[in-house]
């Protein structure tokens, strides 16, 4: 290992540079980016990587920029390298939260919302419950790991100072931002067919049945087997962001490498 004292000035710039790309991925990656972490643990917990790694990340062919502010620039590449990292991973809990708003919604759960402390933000209840959910499931598949291990292959497959942004990763980022819609889509799907099966049982009662006021019947008899069905399909919740998570793990590689010039 290389002595404090024996660093040179491209060492130094190489350890600076792997310290913007690991807080670029703590600073958006989910767990790692949540609020009620203090931020002087946030920036050890970084600089902690960023020395653990600094062994393994010098780049001999790393060509020293000219000046501060061409040393910034590309510091400003690669935290953003970093934080594309932690957002591909981000949209995972997103997509979670998201189903959590729409199932939220066909169940009459709207305007039953709660302000998140971690991100100051108006989410649905069962949003947060499946989001709470989906922290654990990550927890148990050693997600956090992944998230670890994928800084450190972003190091061998794209060395300091090489990130190419493209057009081609803006529509391979698009292409993971689409799939946080599908996944939210099928994760509330059982919910959304019960609750459709549902209105169209009320809807046959109120015809058959004028007298009875629907709407004052029907919104109790919705929460009643929306809640029954998000309890009976969390099974469904875990095999889906696990198969996504797992997926994710997966496809991460081929990102990384279209990054590389």
């Amino acid at each position: 290992m290389t002595s404090i004292l024996s660093i040179t000035q491209s060492q130094l710039e190489i350890f600076l540079l792997s310290l913007f790309r690991t807080s670029g991925v703590l600073a958006v990656a989910p767990i790692f980016s949540q609020r009620s972490i203090p931020m002087q643990l946030k920036i050890g917990f970084a600089m902690l990587m960023a020395i653990l790694t600094f062994p393994f990340v010098q780049n001999e062919a790393f060509v020293s920029p000219d000046g501060l502010l061409g040393l910034l620039g590309i510091g400003a590449t690669e935290f953003l390298m970093g934080a594309m990292i932690g957002f591909i991973f981000y949209l995972l809990f997103v997509s979670v939260q998201f189903a959590g708003g729409i199932v939220g919604f066909q169940i009459g759960f709207a305007i039953v919302n709660v302000i998140d402390p971690t991100t100051s933000q108006n989410i649905s209840i069962i949003g947060q419950f499946q989001g709470m959910i989906a922290t654990l499931l990550f927890f148990i598949m050693d997600g956090h790991h992944m998230i670890l291990s994928a800084m450190i292959d972003s190091f061998k497959l794209i060395p300091m100072g090489t990130v190419a942004f493209q057009f081609s990763n803006a529509d391979a980022l698009i292409r993971f931002s689409a799939g946080t819609f599908i996944l939210a889509v099928k994760i509330a799907s059982p919910v959304m067919l019960a609750i459709f099966l549902t209105d169209c049982a009320l809807g046959i009662v109120a015809r058959t049945v004028p007298q009875m006021n629907i709407f004052i019947v029907g919104f109790p008899i919705k929460i009643m087997f929306g809640l029954l069905i998000v309890a009976l399909t969390l099974p469904v919740l875990a095999v889906v962001f696990q198969n996504a998570v797992l997926r994710l793990d997966e496809n991460l590689s081929s990102l990384l490498v279209s990054l590389a010039r």
